[in-house]
């Protein structure tokens, strides 16, 4: 899946940040590059690096993530694992909050 690597290079200005950053990704989760790897190469708290890669996963990047890091898949089983993981914590984040929601309901009717 090379497109994706070829696609980040022309959004984004090889001289910028956000380029540098996808410049060290590797391709496949053997590959993967740390949080705590780009953190220290560029000087970015957790929630930086996270706007980073939510702003081009919007812009149609693919990159994954993992335990292992950060990522361009090699493999559509990949993708598939990614999304599957991202589904499950939606869903998770959504049972969590449904006692807060009934909570916010009973409160605004009474």
């Amino acid at each position: 899946m090379r497109k994706c690597e070829a696609k980040a290079r022309h959004i984004f200005d090889e001289n910028g940040l956000t380029a540098q950053i996808l410049a060290i990704f590797g391709t496949g989760e053997e590959n993967a590059t740390t949080s705590k790897q780009i953190k220290r190469s560029f000087g970015l708290t957790e929630r930086e690096l996270r706007k980073i890669v939510e702003k081009c996963r919007r812009s149609g990047i693919y990159i994954l993530s993992s335990d292992s890091g950060y990522y361009f898949p090699s493999c559509i089983d990949e993708v598939r694992a990614f999304v599957q993981r991202e589904n499950r914590r939606i869903r998770s984040q959504c049972i969590t909050l449904s006692p807060l929601k009934r909570y916010l309901k009973k409160l605004d009717s009474g």
